[in-house]
């Protein structure tokens, strides 16, 4: 329950002690639902987690585990009771923690040794900000790649310089079997395409996105799959780059399974989605594939420009295609062909001015066996009957 009662939202589960503070809040109205059964588990299970923390907190050292892990069993065995079928004695809990499943080595060999484990639980949400004594996001990335079973990366800036900082744990997680999935865009030109080239050839799954106008990817997201079950994300603004990783002025969100299971849900979702698009082609390495992505960072760092209307695929049907194709000739205001405006008839001698800036005699001075031309003569301008006294335009 609130210390205190102020204006504004709530979503506050109705004690009988939050009920009657209500009733002394002389100065406020108070806006009460009824609770939604579909959802009621979520905002009782959130009460009970907030009640049950305090709880196991507010034991004295003297004998605090033990104390704690009674607690805990007493109130599964209550569950088992209410509900036999699917609570039992088997989940009561002990004062220890597994923390890794190693393989078994033939006698004589060095037991194997686990994955670092990443410094933040593997079953807590954490902000990361690249803080002074704090984590680092590259570096807790590292630790999460090799202990990670299968890894998606979204990211719209790939530089050689933040590959090269998580490079050895990519190669071996890659060496090991472990898939690796990597989208990215062209977009602003960004990415390094020797990075790209450096993730195939270590055996990574790269898809690009080249439309930069109406996609525009701009996410930082890593997912980090683990059978264990115990999965991990980071979404935030570290691109993948050396600054990003290591000391700029990152914000970072690590993101649990166990606290958080429906945010991992829709990032898979949503990656795989992504991953079964065309609109993301996948990228081999081949000189093919290397020109085009050339072609594209080039003309988004403005070297060229010619999407203009890229937003829309424009195709005129064939009868407009032959309207465009034929000359256009002036309209007025209703949209009907204008008629050409009558010209006078220069007076003999009259000259007019060439794109050279030299003046030759208009087609009045012609002589007398000139030709009449066809069309409007492109030197002097002047239209049928008129003769043209540039002789190359006579038959």
């Amino acid at each position: 329950m609130p210390d205190s009662l102020h204006p504004g939202l709530y979503e506050e589960i109705l004690t009988e002690g939050l009920a009657e503070s209500l009733k002394q809040a002389d100065a406020l109205l108070a806006t009460i639902s009824t609770l939604d059964p579909d959802e009621a588990h979520l905002f009782l299970s959130r009460h009970l987690y907030r009640l049950l923390l305090a709880a196991l907190q507010a034991y004295s050292h003297s004998q605090r585990l033990e104390r704690q892990v009674a607690l805990t069993n007493r109130i599964l065995a209550l569950l088992a009771d209410e509900f036999p079928g699917a609570f039992s004695r088997e989940d009561f809990v002990t004062q220890q923690l597994l923390e890794a499943m190693l393989p078994r080595r033939n006698a004589g060999l060095a037991p194997a040794s686990p994955p670092p484990r990443p410094g933040i639980p593997l079953s807590q949400s954490a902000l990361l900000v690249n803080a002074r004594g704090e984590y680092r996001v590259g570096h807790e990335v590292i630790k999460e790649i090799r202990s990670a079973d299968r890894i998606d990366l979204l990211c719209s800036f790939v530089k050689w310089s933040g590959l090269r900082l998580l490079r050895a744990a990519l190669a071996d997680a890659l060496t090991a079997g472990k898939r690796v999935r990597v989208i990215t865009t062209v977009y602003l030109g960004a990415t390094d395409r020797r990075a790209l080239d450096e993730l195939v050839r270590m055996g990574a799954d790269v898809k690009v996105s080249y439309d930069t106008r109406r996609t525009r990817l701009h996410a930082k997201a890593w997912l980090f799959h683990r059978e264990t079950g115990f999965s991990t994300a980071y979404i935030g603004s570290s691109n993948l780059s050396a600054a990003a990783q290591l000391d700029g002025l990152e914000w970072n969100v690590r993101v649990s399974t166990i606290d958080a299971p429906q945010i991992l849900h829709k990032f898979e979702a949503t990656f795989d989605t992504y991953w079964e698009d065309p609109e993301f082609v996948p990228y081999r390495a081949t000189d093919e594939d290397r020109r085009r992505f050339d072609t594209a960072t080039q003309r988004e760092q403005g070297g060229e420009d010619d999407t203009a209307l890229s937003f829309f695929d424009i195709r005129p049907y064939p009868f407009q295609q032959e309207i465009l194709d034929t000359p256009s000739r002036p309209r007025n205001s209703t949209g009907n062909p204008r008629a050409p405006r009558a010209r006078k008839r220069p007076r003999a001698g009259d000259t007019s001015t060439i794109a050279n800036g030299a003046s030759r005699r208009s087609c009045s001075s012609a002589p007398r066996n000139a030709t009449s031309v066809e069309k409007r003569c492109p030197t002097c301008s002047w239209a049928p009957p008129i003769t043209c006294a540039m002789r190359v335009h006579a038959r």
